[in-house]
């Protein structure tokens, strides 16, 4: 008896978050973004922990750290991402990945850059919410550069 109690500790301690079906998701707020605007992120990864997002380029392969998540508990994930200003217009893929998952989705940059004090702002962001912000929401940081 003690031995199959240690065991199910052992499995329950052990066991990966179920996210979804036990399947890593990511949706992006947008399917075309400018250079600086901000992309609502939201996803699911089987484990909870950190998550580093990253911006690839399609044409060359050339990836760019964008911000490092924290999952919940239950692998859930949602922030608001600031795109640099300065990446070329072209086709992206946006990358979420905490070593044991990784998930992507496409994304195009083009159009006119977002202007210094505009960016990381959302719309009606001068206004009081409503209620408590839901839960899940994480706070992004911008990953330092060499």
């Amino acid at each position: 008896m003690i031995g199959v109690l240690a065991a199910a500790l052992t499995l329950a301690a052990t066991s990966p978050v179920s996210a979804h079906g036990g399947v890593a998701t990511l949706q992006l707020g947008s399917e075309r973004i400018n250079p600086g605007g901000t992309l609502e992120v939201v996803g699911d990864m089987t484990t909870d922990g950190s998550i580093a997002l990253i911006l690839i380029a399609d044409a060359d392969g050339a990836a760019r750290p964008m911000a490092t998540l924290a999952a919940g508990d239950d692998g859930h994930f949602q922030a608001f991402v600031v795109i640099p200003g300065d990446v070329p217009e072209g086709s992206y893929t946006v990358s979420a990945g905490n070593g044991v998952d990784l998930t992507r989705a496409p994304i195009v940059i083009a159009g006119v850059r977002v202007p210094e004090g505009e960016q990381g702002q959302l719309p009606g962001q001068d206004e009081a919410l409503a209620g408590a912000l839901p839960s899940g929401v994480a706070q992004a940081t911008r990953p330092e550069l060499p």
